[in-house]
């Protein structure tokens, strides 16, 4: 017989487990085991998730559905990419299609701000370039999507409020002025 371990368990030899089973031959049973629980898993999200279709809207995490019932508003994302639909139009308004379509969600002065951002001089239409057109589809996501244009236009109403002299529009006139004299030295 093989020697005692610390436990009480023998080592060596052909000795048996206290349940009765031969030593090496537990390993399976687990495996087998979680093997199964994983199938049973997968058939279960299977049967709970419909399979997608064009015709409806996609499946939306129930965290989701959570935030944009509760008002929650996700950080704001980096910068990504225009999209093909939020490219500038042709007229000199230096709106995007995407901000164009998103304008009804904004107050008139809100409206107004983002005219104005975008227009020459400021020419900050880069802040809104990767704002898609809504999707005219009245989901979480795009109520989350919505929440975040808000929050952003909240922010920089905000800080247009904040600069006395001419608001964010008379601030980046200002940078713009100091930044040409400095260069010139």
């Amino acid at each position: 017989m093989g020697k005692k371990s610390k436990k009480g368990q023998s080592r060596g030899g052909n000795s048996q487990k206290k349940t009765g089973q031969k030593a090496g031959s537990g390993g399976n049973k687990k495996k087998s085991t979680a093997a199964a629980a994983a199938k049973a898993a997968k058939a279960a999200v299977a049967k709970n998730t419909p399979p997608p279709s064009p015709e409806k809207a996609p499946v939306v995490p129930e965290a989701v559905k959570e935030e944009a019932q509760n008002g929650a508003v996700a950080e704001p994302v980096p910068a990504v990419e225009p999209a093909e639909d939020s490219k500038p139009t042709a007229d000199d308004s230096g709106l995007s299609e995407g901000v164009e379509a998103s304008l009804v969600l904004f107050t008139e002065s809100q409206q107004t701000l983002i005219k104005n951002l975008c227009s020459p001089p400021s020419n900050q239409a880069h802040l809104f370039d990767h704002w898609r057109k809504p999707s005219g589809v009245v989901s979480p996501s795009s109520e989350a999507t919505n929440n975040v244009k808000r929050k952003f236009v909240a922010q920089l109403e905000s800080m247009d409020a904040s600069y006395p002299d001419g608001g964010l529009v008379g601030y980046i006139s200002n940078a713009k002025t100091l930044l040409a004299n400095s260069k010139s030295g």
